[in-house]
């Protein structure tokens, strides 16, 4: 009998605990969407031409949001794989598992604003808000492929990833996490002069990952190496040059959105 109360008030306290926890971040969702100031902006003015000043205005704000969370995520799961620090490579995990949502709002958000401003604009523009949507929803995805088998890989305790791998993998990710940033600035300034020059840098770099795959996939076939980390360092390159795609395609969108 007493072990059964025991067991009961457990449960009630488990129980409170988790509708206390839901409803601080029920209230925190509701709070940071009251906060998007722009957005309540648009929803309040009936001026099509101004609408489209702040909708131009909230899309750089989101694209920048998207781009240091995938550049953060990106260095934690890298740094925290080449590391062996699960931890870390859990912290990346967790920031994608809680994107979807976040993405959904904001498509939901912007495509109300959309249709704020003149019909004929937004026809025009239709397609490159889209495309930028569909850009910031494939770093999701790529950051959650690339994860799901390096936390796997930790979990069960395999080989982690060798130092020559590492050492052919840092400079390729540092020029993609600089290429990042670099296209970040480029769309906070609205400066899109050195589009070209970030292009080529791209294709140079693309190129280059490319030449790692074909060597890691060349590894997976001599017997001598650990079939097991080699495939997630194959994915791991893979994942990076979709993600190097989807950042030079968000840069090109941004401009024709933009001007």
């Amino acid at each position: 009998y007493f072990a059964g109360a025991v067991g009961m008030v457990v449960m009630v306290v488990l129980a409170v605990v988790i509708l206390i926890r839901s409803n601080i971040l029920f209230r925190a969702k509701m709070k940071a969407e009251h906060e998007d100031n722009i957005f309540q902006q648009i929803l309040k003015s009936n001026d099509k031409a101004q609408n489209w000043e702040l909708l131009k205005k909230h899309s750089v704000e989101s694209l920048v949001e998207s781009l240091d969370y995938a550049s953060e995520a990106y260095l934690k799961l890298t740094n925290g794989f080449m590391d062996d620090d699960l931890k870390m490579v859990r912290r990346s995990s967790s920031m994608t598992n809680n994107r979807k949502e976040y993405l959904k709002r904001l498509k939901r958000k912007e495509m109300v604003a959309l249709r704020r401003i003149d019909l004929t604009l937004a026809m025009e523009k239709n397609t490159w808000f889209h495309v930028q949507q569909n850009c910031c929803e494939q770093f999701y995805y790529v950051l959650k492929r690339a994860t799901e088998p390096c936390v796997e890989h930790m979990e069960n305790n395999f080989n982690p990833m060798p130092k020559p791998y590492c050492e052919e993998f840092v400079p390729l990710r540092d020029q993609l996490d600089n290429l990042m940033s670099r296209v970040r600035r480029m769309i906070q300034s609205g400066d899109y002069s050195t589009i070209d020059m970030v292009t080529e840098s791209g294709d140079t770099l693309r190129s280059k990952i490319q030449s790692a795959r074909t060597t890691q996939m060349f590894r997976i076939h001599d017997e001598k190496s650990d079939l097991k980390v080699s495939l997630v360092y194959l994915n791991l390159l893979s994942e990076s040059q979709e993600l190097l795609a989807a950042v030079l395609k968000l840069m090109r969108a941004s401009n024709r959105f933009q001007n």
